[in-house]
C-alpha cells in the first residue's frame, strides 16, 4: 500500500465461488443497471480478463476511486485481484488546481516584491484557490473509504453470485 493524498494506491483481493465468465456477466449487469436513476451504481470496463471499475454517484459528480485488476480462476471459484487508486482525471484535477493556486500565489508574492501594481490582487486569488484545493484534496482523502467499501462490496457480490444452471 502506498499512502498519500493524491497519489495513493491500495491492493484489493476478492474471492468468490462463481466462475470468471459468470463474474464478468454479473459485472456487466451491474454496469447497465440503474443507469438513469439517481442511485449509486458500479460502472466500468471489461477487456478480456482485465477490469476497471468505479463508483458512479447518481446525478452528482464525485472524486472517483477506481479499481484496476484482473479476474481469474481460484482454488474454490474466482479471484479478483488488483489495485485501488484515484482515476487519472481526478489526480490531474487535484494536482492542477493545487498547482494553479500555488502559481498564482508565487506570482503575487513576486509581484509584491517588485512594487505595488494596479489591477487585480493575485495574492488573495492565489491564497483562495490554494486553500480550497487543499480542503478538497484532504476531504476527498477522508471520504475515499466509503468508495473503496462500495467497490469491494459490489465486486464480492459479483464473485459470490451463483453460476446459472443450464436448461437441459
Amino acid at each position: 500500500m502506498r499512502d498519500g493524498f493524491i497519489f495513493w494506491e491500495q491492493r484489493l483481493r476478492v474471492t468468490g465461488r462463481g466462475s470468471p465468465a459468470n463474474v464478468m456477466s454479473n459485472l456487466q449487469a451491474q454496469f447497465s443497471a440503474g443507469r438513469f436513476g439517481g442511485t449509486d451504481r458500479l460502472s466500468g470496463k471489461i477487456e478480456g480478463r482485465r477490469i476497471r471499475v468505479w463508483r458512479k454517484a447518481g446525478m452528482a459528480a464525485s472524486d472517483v476511486v477506481q479499481f484496476e485488476g484482473a479476474i481469474g480462476p481460484g482454488n474454490d471459484g474466482v479471484v479478483i485481484e488488483g489495485r485501488l487508486n484515484y482515476m487519472p482525471a481526478t489526480r490531474l484535477q487535484f494536482a492542477g488546481c493545487l498547482a494553479l493556486g500555488l502559481a498564482l500565489l508565487a506570482g503575487a508574492l513576486f509581484d509584491r516584491t517588485t512594487g505595488p501594481t494596479p489591477g487585480i490582487d493575485l495574492l488573495g486569488v492565489g491564497t483562495f484557490v490554494s486553500i480550497v484545493s487543499m480542503i478538497w484534496i484532504y476531504s476527498s482523502s477522508r471520504m475515499r473509504g466509503a468508495q473503496i467499501e462500495f467497490i469491494e462490496t459490489r465486486l464480492k457480490a459479483a464473485a459470490d453470485a451463483p453460476t446459472p444452471r443450464s436448461a437441459t
